[in-house]
């Protein structure tokens, strides 16, 4: 158990969670019907591609996190992986990731590499540069739900059907919030938000 470790803890894993709700978000809202299936899957696949960025920021950034307290006892500064170890543990999660996304389309999968492209290789070394790198992470962080979306629909649009099936998507990351064990506060809040969320979509439709 202890060598498995190092390894989860590259993946930054409330990061990662936090990249994968918001794709399963992007992925509820479409007006499809939601399987338990296609919802692990696009959740595993979030998760997985998040970790496998992280990784690269990482490996890009061991130097620097030596100096910080905060980063200074993670895996690579430490040694306790070598960069190889590590450099190859996140190509196996990225050809993973994108591998779930082709399951439900190319375009899916294409946005995911793209994401993982423009974090790891230009949005970390341009961190050193300037506030250009604000921009440049606005594309990768902005990019999740989109995915959730595309990979659910297979298209960047907006459907005829989507302030009907918008509410129902809602609806249903209700439900999940339910079963991942959210308290019943959480559960009142979304539920407040959808009639207010779904009168939006209905407006948008109508422009």
């Amino acid at each position: 158990m202890s060598s498995i470790k190092p390894y989860i803890a590259l993946l930054k894993s409330r990061l990662s969670l936090t990249v994968a709700f918001s794709g399963t978000f992007g992925y509820l809202l479409a007006p499809i019907e939601h399987k338990p299936l296609g919802i692990f899957l696009i959740s595993l696949a979030g998760f997985v591609l998040t970790g496998a960025a992280n990784i690269v920021n990482q490996l890009k950034e061991i130097e620097l996190d030596k100096l910080m307290k905060r980063t200074a006892k993670r895996p690579l500064p430490t040694e306790t992986l070598s960069p190889s170890q590590a450099r190859n543990f996140g190509y196996v999660l990225a050809t993973i990731a994108l591998g779930l996304l082709s399951y439900f389309t190319w375009k899916a999968a294409l946005i995911g590499l793209i994401s993982y492209i423009l974090y790891g290789y230009v949005y970390t070394p341009l961190k050193r540069v300037g506030p250009i790198s604000v921009f440049v992470g606005a594309f990768p962080g902005a990019f999740p739900p989109m995915i959730g979306w595309v990979a659910a629909t297979g298209h960047f649009g907006w459907k005829h059907d989507l302030a009907v099936h918008g509410q129902r998507g809602l609806h249903d990351l209700r439900g999940l919030l339910g079963h991942v064990g959210f308290g019943g506060s959480a559960r009142a809040d979304v539920a407040q938000h959808v009639p207010a969320v779904g009168g939006h979509l209905a407006w948008c439709q109508r422009r």
